[in-house]
This record gives C-alpha cells, structure tokens and sequence, in this order.
C-alpha cells in the first residue's frame, strides 16, 4: 500500500516496530497499540486501521513488546498488563511522531483496547499534551474509574451493547464512572467486541470521532486524501 512503510522506535534501550501509514496531507494520526510484539499484523488491528483511513487519518500500528520479552518473562504476565511501561512506551512513539519529519505537524490521538486497555489513557493522563483525543474500546467500568478525571483529553468510550460490566449501571454509575467523556453502545457487540462485525463498526464510529477531534481541513481537502487512498478522482465541482 502507497505511504506504508515500517518504522522503528528506540526506547528504554529496546526497539519498537512499527507499521506507519502517513500520507503527508493528513493533518491526524492516531496510533494503535498493542500489548505484544506482533499484534500490528492482526487482522483485528488492521480492520480498526481501515476504518480509521477511510476518514483522512493516518495510522500507526506499533507493538509495545519485544518478541524477547514475549517468549520471555511476558508468559508470567510480568509486561503485558504493566500499565505504566506500556504507557511510557507509547509516549516514546508520540515523541517520534513529533519529530518525524513526514509526521511532525500531525495531531496525535490513540486507540485503546480491546485487548490492553488503559494503556492510551495512562499516557494522556501523564502527558497531555502529546495525546490530543483518545477512543476506548471495551473499557470495564474499573478501568474508566480509575482515569476520570486524570486524563484531559477529550475521549470516547465505546461499550459492547452485551457487555454487562456496564449495562447493569444506572445514569448516576454511568455519570460517575464516564465523567464528561463521551460515550456510545455499539450495537450487538459483547464486551471483548469478538462479533465478526463489532471491530469494523466501533473503528468507523471511532473514525468519525477521531475526525472531529483531530482534523480542522476543509472538505476539498479530506476528500483529496480519501481519493488517493482508493484509487478514485476527487470531484472537480468541489
């Protein structure tokens, strides 16, 4: 695929790969990661990322984790649930966007979950300048308690219409355990968003989202990108 490339990101004396789609146009990246060390190439990642091209956004599938520490210590659990590792890592794929010069000028937003969740929101929490908007997919209500409040970026809570974690709250729970987030039910879904369909529709909401959030182009603009991306011929009356 044209603008597709894979990266590398040095940190903590490890490296992090990466796979990034950046058309210089897109003014929006948002990154997606994953707790493992090859979990970019998953269908699942990909069908999000789709979703969230189709909206004008570049993308960044980065794993979290070396395939050393995966086949290693990560078997106990030791690094795939240590939010705050996790979370510094993606920091240090923030900082590379920030000064790469294809990526530099983009605004930064992060998909969370559903498998990892809390690691988006633990990084805006503690640089909130780096992560202008995060999308949460298949948060348990522990988990948006715990970074209510901390966490100033705009963000939007999707929650499987079976998961019934959060089906069972009343407006006041719902209120205390959301904040002013936003929040929407994707229908059908269960709370691991296992569902053939479930990924593909939470990724368009989340795209639609992430549009609003990161993107201040006119039309014309958007439309240019999306007609390089698939191939067709933006329409001259625009």
């Amino acid at each position: 695929m044209a603008n597709t490339r894979e990266i590398e990101v040095h940190t903590e004396g490890i490296v992090l790969a990466g796979t990034l789609w950046a058309p210089r146009e897109a003014p929006g990246l948002v990154i997606l990661a994953t707790p493992s060390a090859r979990g970019r190439f998953s269908a699942q990642r990909r069908c999000l990322a789709a979703q969230l091209r189709q909206q004008g956004l570049a993308t960044l599938l980065i794993d979290l984790l070396t395939s050393d520490e995966e086949q290693g210590a990560v078997a106990a659990g030791e690094f795939r649930f240590d939010l705050e590792l996790l979370g510094r890592r993606l920091l240090a794929a923030t900082h590379w966007i920030a000064h790469h010069p294809d990526t530099l000028r983009m605004r930064i937003g992060c998909l969370d979950g559903p498998i990892g969740p809390g690691v988006a929101l633990d990084a805006a929490a503690r640089r909130p300048h780096a992560v202008r908007a995060v999308v949460s997919i298949g948060a348990s209500p522990h988990v948006a308690r715990k970074y209510v409040g901390r966490s100033k970026a705009p963000t939007l809570w999707l929650v499987g219409e079976r998961d019934a974690t959060v089906l069972h709250l009343d407006p006041r729970q719902i209120a205390e355990t959301f904040g002013e987030a936003d929040l929407e039910i994707v229908g059908g879904a269960g709370p691991l968003f296992a569902e053939p369909f479930a990924l593909q529709q939470a990724g368009a909401i989340a795209g639609r989202w992430f549009a609003r959030q990161l993107l201040d182009q006119p039309p014309p603009a958007l439309e240019a990108i999306r007609a390089r991306q698939f191939g067709l011929a933006a329409d001259p009356a625009r």
